[in-house]
């Protein structure tokens, strides 16, 4: 059986802490994010029109996401059970429904936060770069804002299709069993399905004040 040398271990453990303790922290405390030049290319490496339309992208993406994980679930099963049963067909689309629901919020909160990005006036960029007195502050925040805001409500709305969806397919397969059981799961569905209605409550006011400035600060 080979044995390891402590010491070169020990070694290679001492340098891969040397680097991130020396080299990582002074990476992240350059403040290049934060930096104004005198005279910054546009858009920016680090554009806060990309964040904004990442946000929006992730916002209306994992809805949807989530509402077609959630009717797959849901309608799979229900198809399914309305061959033994089929008078579950009609009532048991209300899980349908809800799953897309999800979808509509995303929709929904991809049109709001793309309202609030603006093009920058022909006076604030000449030739491809940014004009003295731009808003940089606003400019920044209001990308990530935009960033985060898609994403709080993309990802809470896909956590809530999927358990829509779970339970839209226990109610269908119950309720083929025993009707009694379908207004009690239904229940379930209707607080699984306010999960996505947290998320847009919350994306909105992350969104509050990320308005993209569009003129510079002298006009």
């Amino acid at each position: 059986m080979r044995t390891i040398d402590r010491p070169i271990v020990g070694l290679y453990a001492n340098r891969w802490i040397q680097m991130i303790y020396y080299y990582i922290p002074n990476s992240l405390l350059q403040p290049k994010m934060f930096s104004k030049p005198t005279h910054p290319p546009f858009p920016p490496p680090r554009s806060p029109y990309g964040y904004g339309s990442f946000g929006i992208a992730f916002g209306l993406g994992l809805s949807v996401v989530g509402a077609a994980w959630g009717i797959w679930l849901t309608g799979s099963s229900l198809v399914g059970a309305a061959v033994k049963a089929p008078r579950i067909r009609s009532k048991n689309l209300i899980s349908v429904i809800f799953c897309e629901a999800t979808a509509i919020y995303g929709v929904i909160m991809a049109i709001v936060l793309n309202g609030l990005m603006k093009k920058p006036e022909d006076a604030a960029v000449v030739n491809g770069q940014i004009q003295e007195g731009w808003d940089y502050a606003t400019w920044y925040y209001a990308g990530y804002g935009v960033f985060c805001s898609g994403l709080s409500v993309g990802l809470t709305n896909i956590a809530s299709g999927i358990s829509v969806g779970v339970a839209g397919s226990s109610c269908a397969l119950a309720d083929a069993q025993d009707p009694s059981l379908f207004v009690k799961i239904l229940i379930v569905e209707i607080f699984a399905s306010a999960l996505g209605i947290f998320g847009i409550i919350v994306g909105i006011i992350q969104s509050n004040g990320s308005q993209f400035p569009d003129k510079l600060l002298n006009q």
